[in-house]
């Protein structure tokens, strides 16, 4: 039986599994194993144990096994770096339930016989030899044959290896069984409240719904107890119908770096051009405006170190780039994009950012005042200026899809409504209780983001659009209504504020097309003018017929905006599975939606199997010989309707990627984009961006 986060990174699985003595003897208990009845625990990383209460699961007398760089540690140091990485609850009960402890560092282990980052043969051998399952000999030499049989392909010398390795892992100089303290029985919660990670999400939140949110909700999630959330917490949050709250992967600050390396920012280097902010795919790396006094101010000024802003438009401020060292996987995509020589940024180890304060930074960074307003978004640099209205997705560490959903809720978040299929991006995108899409802090809008199915996302995008387009063409009906009444009233006493509406209205209705913020703008004129003729208490009389028809205009108040309708997913829906409805959405020239597909030319959310994206010759799940058939020419196809926008675009050429996604929203009809999405599945570099 297993438990699972769908996050990409740092996401957690816990495995119950149950053995029975004897062939002949049926088991007869819960799949789930319960806690205190667990033989043998073991937590492969080391993170989780700050966070989840790791040991609940082990019975008296259990056995845990721990991978850990604790291991590496001269002896004199172990126990008291275990007693400051471990809640004062696991070091209790593993003493109080009197538990065999091991302890071994995986990591260095497999990188000393040349397989860096493949850890899980040494925890197997662990999990073998400390459970009693199978004779211990009998176990190596199954796994020895499991070994040959899969790996044979990749040549004797990463069998060998892998053999080497097995054979070591009972080493005591390696499996170390760690003597447990009794003053372990006496760790008490004071300990707790010095440590670094309790409750700190908790503490960044200036909103009272959603510090409920996650006080109720999202924060027992975050340590496993999930399952004990009564359902009047949900209707208390008013989350009925699926609605979530905004922006709750800022708060939670997971900490999902496996290098435990971050950039650091070399000003004298950089030229401002903000392709590194472009290609993150988490939002961590974040570019300011500031003023020479918000920098002096800063809680490190060390830390925050500012140069002359670049550009006629930002005269007399200052320019810094940040780094949420929380939040950062460590991909290093940034400091491959940047263009310089010498790079203007380097990975750091991320403790060292941490111990200098680089956390209170950060926070101080991104609560200074949005002054995007100042350039224009619709260029590489000033879209970049933008604050990110998708940030801190649970997506793999490099992840090629998050730049391209991240610069659409640049360009156009604010007015933006996003249909996404199943996949990869629905799982980074909107996995419980996390939310990465939110809302600006200075005008409190932001994308409207749902997830249907994997096979009908086009439909579901293309009803969001129709509905749109109805209660559109009523609203504009209702305001042609209500100025045509104006216009003919003989009241000379009609209100400033309304003769002001009716002058804001006939602006709308003749830009109600353009696709830009310009009726969203116009929308915010009018709002203090609706409150003051619909609801201020102190306004005097009525006006009649008016007074019911402003009152209908007012409740479909969301459609004064030109809203930008997407249709988002990966090459299996677009390609594949939802092909039919994609190419009968497209097919109609009154259709105004956009299409955003991100080709990582295999199912990737699903374990990287082929599909119809997938290059002639790709070994992938399905076609480990490589795929047979040519890539399918999806974009060649939809330009056989001659009124369809089509672009190919890729990262490596930013200019030409933002430039077709304005044009494809500015386009009056249907668009297809098709964004180059590399996946760390491809295993062109097995190791990522850090190898």
């Amino acid at each position: 039986y297993f438990e699972y986060d769908a996050k990409k990174s740092s996401g957690w699985t816990i495995s119950h599994l149950r053995f029975s003595n004897s062939n002949s003897v049926n088991l007869s208990a819960p799949y789930r194993i319960q806690d205190g009845r667990a033989h043998y625990v073991a937590c492969h990383n080391e993170s989780y144990v700050e966070k989840f209460s790791v040991v609940r699961f082990i019975k008296k007398g259990g056995t845990f096994f721990l991978n850990t760089k604790i291991a590496a540690l001269l002896p004199a140091r172990r126990l008291k770096a275990l007693e400051a990485k471990m809640s004062p609850k696991i070091l209790r009960t593993l003493a109080l339930r009197k538990v065999k402890f091991y302890i071994m560092d995986a990591a260095s282990l497999a990188r000393k016989f040349g397989l860096k980052g493949k850890i899980n043969m040494v925890c197997m051998s662990a999990f073998f030899r400390l459970s009693g399952v199978l004779p211990i000999k009998d176990a190596i030499s199954l796994l020895k044959e499991a070994i040959t049989k899969a790996y044979s392909y990749k040549g004797e010398d990463v069998v060998k290896k892998n053999h080497e390795l097995l054979d070591v892992c009972s080493d005591p100089q390696y499996m170390i069984n760690i003597d447990i303290p009794s003053r372990w029985k006496r760790a008490t919660h004071l300990m707790e409240e010095t440590r670094s990670y309790t409750s700190r999400h908790i503490a960044l939140i200036d909103d009272e719904k959603t510090r409920k949110f996650m006080e109720d909700i999202a924060h027992p999630v975050s340590r496993l107890e999930g399952d004990t959330i009564p359902i009047s917490k949900f209707l208390e949050n008013h989350m009925l119908g699926g609605r979530m709250q905004p922006g709750t992967t800022c708060y939670e600050k997971r900490r999902p770096n496996p290098s435990n390396l971050i950039p650091k920012w070399n000003a004298s280097a950089c030229t401002q051009c903000n392709q590194c902010v472009a290609v993150c795919p988490h939002a961590v790396i974040r570019p300011f405006i500031v003023t020479r006094e918000e920098s002096e101010k800063a809680p490190h000024p060390d830390q925050f170190i500012t140069v002359k802003a670049l550009g006629a438009e930002l005269a007399g401020k200052r320019y810094t780039l940040q780094i949420s060292p929380l939040d950062c996987t460590g991909c290093n995509a940034c400091v491959e994009a940047c263009p310089e020589s010498p790079k203007a940024l380097e990975m750091q180890d991320v403790e060292d950012v941490l111990s200098n304060g680089g956390e209170e930074t950060w926070d101080y960074a991104v609560n200074l005042p949005e002054r995007g307003d100042m350039v224009d978004k619709y260029t590489l640099k000033g879209s970049q200026f933008q604050v990110p209205l998708m940030e801190f997705p649970g997506a793999c560490s490099g992840c090629g899809e998050t730049p391209y959903f991240k610069l659409l809720t640049q360009l156009f978040g604010e007015r933006m409504i996003i249909a996404n299929a199943t996949g990869c991006s629905t799982i980074w995108g909107g996995s419980f209780p996390s939310n990465p899409y939110t809302v600006s802090k200075k005008t409190k809008r932001g994308p409207a983001w749902a997830n249907s199915l994997f096979e009908d996302n086009a439909e579901y995008g293309f009803g969001m659009f129709s509905a749109m387009k109805h209660r559109r063409e009523r609203l504009t009906k209702l305001l042609e209504e209500y100025v045509h009444q104006a216009e003919l009233s003989i009241d000379s006493d009609m209100p400033y504020e309304e003769n002001e509406l009716v002058s804001l209205f006939h602006e709308w209705l003749d830009i109600r097309d353009e696709k830009s913020d310009a009726c969203t703008h116009l929308f915010d004129k009018m709002k203090p003018l609706f409150q003051f003729l619909l609801f201020d208490a102190k306004r005097d009389g009525d006006f009649g017929e008016r007074h019911s028809k402003l009152s209908q205009i007012y409740s479909d108040r969301d459609m004064f905006p030109k809203l930008s309708q997407w249709i988002v997913g990966g090459d299996g829906w677009a390609y594949d599975i939802g092909y039919g409805g994609l190419d009968h959405v497209e097919a109609f020239e009154a259709n105004d939606v956009n299409v955003l597909v991100v080709d990582t030319e295999m199912y990737s959310n699903t374990g990287g199997q082929q599909s119809k994206a997938t290059p002639a010759g790709a070994s992938v799940k399905f076609a480990v010989g490589g795929k047979q058939q040519a890539k399918k020419n999806i974009g060649e196809i939809f330009m056989t309707y001659e009124h369809i926008y089509v672009a190919s675009v890729c990262l490596s050429n930013q200019s030409h990627m933002l430039q077709a996604l304005i044009e494809a929203d500015r386009h009056n009809g249907p668009s297809f984009v098709v964004a180059y999405a590399p996946c760390i599945q491809q295993q062109v570099r097995p190791d990522g961006l850090n190898d």
